[in-house]
């Protein structure tokens, strides 16, 4: 259609994608709120070496190999894959894909959670430790 515009439909449009964005948000602020308690422990502040250290290493490990997987096959520890449903960072197919060739790995996924899902709520985390530990 020559000269048509298409405007994708919006959020408002959708009553439940409104209360999941809200929900969403509202566990992003809790996240936030939390992670501003604490004291102790807490990792490392980011500088200016990190990006280009993450780049490198995805530009390895994104490099194309004849059998991309085989090396998860040598990881032994127990391993938990954790994902958001709704996640545009990291798809959820790729971390099913881990759970499938990491030796002795559990994978959750969490309906209505995006790419942080594992900090949305307390609950997420409480259960992921649970599920590490044994």
């Amino acid at each position: 259609m020559k000269g048509h515009r298409h405007d994708p439909p919006h959020p408002s449009d959708r009553p439940d994608a409104v209360r999941a964005i809200e929900a969403s948000q509202a566990a992003g602020r809790g996240f936030i709120e939390r992670f501003c308690l604490l004291t102790e422990n807490r990792d490392p502040e980011s500088n200016d070496k990190v990006a280009p250290a993450q780049l490198a290493a995805l530009a390895k490990w994104g490099a194309p190999c004849e059998n991309p997987y085989d090396y998860l096959a040598a990881l032994k520890h127990p391993t938990l894959v954790v994902n958001g449903d709704h996640d545009v960072i990291i798809y959820s197919i790729n971390s099913w894909l881990l759970q499938q060739h990491i030796p002795n790995a559990q994978l959750i996924i969490y309906p209505d959670a995006y790419h942080g899902s594992l900090y949305s709520t307390r609950r997420a985390s409480s259960r992921c430790r649970c599920v590490s530990l044994g």
